[in-house]
């Protein structure tokens, strides 16, 4: 295995000498793929997001010229000190693998935030952002199509066990995954500029299997991310109450549809329609969710008791089998981030996010704002901080609303030059 590693490493380290742009394309082709962990052994988006991001780091030091608000660069670097500060001295009541789980949990945080100021900082030209749009609409058709052949294999079999994982190995994961590139696409597709039948496709076929997954929230989240951005107008009022009225009554028929029907649809196809085990799925989806529910309450409870600097990130699993016998994380990224690093750590990343997005000017801010319902509303029913294919994909799009020409003919001088 370790000379796997090397060998793959360097292949990396040359190709981001040569070509520094392919390897950040090459990136984002991979950033989905969380179960390539348990296929091989390792993972290896760490190292190659650490490669990439120090050769972005050099050219912004010899240019002097930083994409990313260094006020935000240090707010980041000051959350990921807090965060290992915390875990290094407030986990010694711990095992060393809960130890392990929640250095792990920090590193895929860092390694996203690598890949993403790669991305952000390395894309330069109209033609790369050509190309990183295309490639992440490919990661997306890929992630979909393996799921697809996990749905194909589990449920058309008759005899399904479990609600297919996708390339991030886990359902619920997958559907966020599936609904940020579904809202993602349909932004690009109403830019306009860019193959705009391909991301059309690609914007359907995520929503399409974003509902597959059966995952009630992802599919809601979906829904409400992509209503946003068909009816979010590129100028004028950001809100107005047809959009409301439209997002609102959207939302509603999603999550009629998520707890309903998909409900239905869900136990039938994985607990069968016996009524036996129908009546098994009823007992263990109600167990599932009163240990969630009773996760985020100790996750609150910790929080209240260490407001300030937290009880370390993804720590409250461990902490919680310890006092209750659960062994259930928070399965919210909100309280993740502050059970975990306190009010210092949340205002850290609140810092850092805002920094990032008012470089943008106001009108091409609201692009974003169609990926932050979703992601918004994903987050308060999984612990989204170490998904490193969100962050990355997330990126792409940043780079897409402060590059994409809003319109052929208003465009100011300082846009065309970004863009040339």
């Amino acid at each position: 295995m370790i000379a796997q590693k090397v060998i793959f490493y360097l292949a990396v380290l040359v190709l981001t000498v040569a070509a520094p742009y392919y390897a950040v394309l090459g990136l984002v082709l991979l950033a989905p793929w969380n179960v390539l962990n348990d296929a091989i052994g390792w993972d290896p988006r760490l190292g190659w997001a650490c490669i990439i991001a120090t050769r972005a780091a050099y050219g912004a030091w010899k240019s002097q010229m930083y994409k990313i608000p260094r006020s935000a660069l240090f707010t980041g670097a000051a959350f990921c000190a807090l965060a290992f500060t915390e875990i290094q001295f407030g986990t010694r009541n711990l095992t060393g693998d809960d130890v392990d789980a929640s250095k792990s949990t920090l590193l895929y945080f860092v390694g996203g935030a690598l890949a993403s100021f790669a991305i952000i900082q390395l894309s330069d030209s109209f033609a790369r952002l050509r190309a990183l749009l295309i490639c992440a609409a490919a990661s997306i058709l890929f992630a979909l199509g393996f799921g697809l052949l996990q749905a194909t294999a589990s449920y058309a079999s008759g005899m399904p066990s479990d609600r297919i994982p996708g390339t991030t190995g886990n359902p619920n994961y997958f559907a966020a995954f599936l609904g940020l590139g579904a809202t993602c696409a349909t932004v690009f597709w109403r830019s306009k500029w860019i193959v705009p039948k391909f991301f059309l496709l690609v914007a359907v076929l995520a929503s399409i299997m974003c509902v597959v997954t059966l995952s009630r929230m992802g599919t809601v989240a979906c829904i409400i991310g992509v209503s946003t951005a068909l009816t979010i107008k590129k100028a004028g009022k950001l809100f107005n109450l047809k959009m409301i009225l439209w997002i609102v009554v959207v939302a509603v028929l999603g999550s009629g549809l998520a707890f309903g029907y998909l409900s239905s649809v869900r136990q039938s196809l994985t607990y069968s329609n016996d009524p036996i085990n129908a009546r098994n799925a009823e007992l263990t989806q109600e167990v599932e969710d009163y240990t969630r529910l009773e996760a985020a309450e100790f996750s609150l409870s910790q929080l209240l008791k260490n407001p300030i600097l937290g009880v370390g990130l993804n720590t409250i699993a461990a902490r919680n089998y310890i006092q209750s016998g659960l062994y259930v994380t928070s399965h919210d990224t909100y309280l993740q981030i502050l059970a975990g690093t306190g009010l210092c750590g949340g205002l850290l990343l609140l810092f850092a996010s805002i920094d990032c997005v008012r470089i943008l000017p106001a009108r091409r801010r609201r692009l974003l704002l169609p990926a932050l319902a979703q992601l918004a509303l994903c987050s308060f029913f999984g612990d989204y901080l170490q998904s490193i294919d969100l962050i990355v994909l997330f990126s792409v799009l940043f780079v897409a609303a402060r590059d994409l020409p809003l319109t052929k003919l208003t465009m100011s001088a300082a846009e065309q030059t970004c863009v040339a």
